[in-house]
């Protein structure tokens, strides 16, 4: 378990720490060793090759490693939500641009009814 020194009163606080995983993220970890285990068990179940099966088990992992290692370590907090908010953008830009939908993307609105002065609330 690492041991991070804190510069505010110089206390030491645990944290959980296993590769790239750090912090919270180490539940990410456990999370999809589970799931691999599982998809592993049921595609041998269904008499899939061993070699294939691995493969296919590890995607998971995989998966968690890479999204560790690309928008959680060394990034803002915020880093993975801003970039997702940001791709769904650009796809519903292209969908637009492309005739697949009929409203234009607006960027950051999450309200669905228009902002009111506060002298007109009643």
């Amino acid at each position: 378990m690492a041991v991070s020194l804190h510069r505010n009163d110089n206390a030491r606080e645990a944290a959980p720490s296993v590769g790239p995983f750090r912090g919270r993220w180490v539940v990410l970890l456990v999370v999809t060793v589970a799931a691999g285990l599982a998809i592993f068990k049921i595609l041998d179940r269904w008499q899939v090759p061993i070699l294939a099966n691995v493969v296919i088990s590890a995607v998971p992992a995989s998966a968690s490693i890479a999204w560790v290692l690309l928008l959680v370590n060394g990034k803002a907090q915020s880093y993975a939500g801003d970039l997702l908010d940001w791709w769904q953008f650009l796809l519903v830009e292209w969908l637009f641009v492309a005739g697949w939908i009929d409203a234009p993307p607006v960027f950051g609105a999450r309200e669905s009814a228009p902002p009111r002065h506060p002298r007109n609330e009643k």
